[in-house]
């Protein structure tokens, strides 16, 4: 099993158009796997993107949240910009999840669902674990 602090790197966490330069251990990744098959990034079943927003602030089962990092493949577009990998950083504003701590998702893995989503309000966190009264 991976130690969670061995799955750290640092880079650029882009979020409300401003970038933060990521410190050492400042945040964890987490094993993404995504059935979001009309997404941009998705590169079987695995992100291209540095890092995700799971959005969802007052989400209480999982097809109340959704990925707010989706684009929409149109025709041949993909994104040439990164390489897929297993495991990216994912911000999350699900407050009521138990996995969210500090708006930073601290799940070993989560799955992003919405097959043939056309866009970002047909996604969602399929990992949501609401931690509600």
């Amino acid at each position: 099993d991976t130690n969670k602090a061995d799955r750290t790197w640092p880079f650029c966490l882009f979020y409300q158009n401003t970038c933060k330069i990521a410190e050492k251990g400042e945040f964890e990744m987490t094993r993404l796997k995504c059935t979001v098959k009309n997404c941009m990034y998705n590169e079987d079943r695995l992100c291209s993107k540095n890092d995700i927003m799971v959005g969802g602030q007052d989400a209480a089962k999982p097809n109340e949240t959704r990925c707010d990092s989706f684009r929409e493949r149109t025709g041949s577009m993909t994104n040439s910009m990164s390489q897929a990998r297993e495991e990216t950083s994912v911000g999350c504003h699900a407050q009521n999840c138990r996995f969210n701590q500090d708006c930073k998702c601290q799940a070993d893995e989560i799955g992003i669902a919405g097959s043939n989503a056309c866009c970002c309000s047909e996604t969602e966190c399929a990992s949501f674990d609401c931690q509600c009264k």
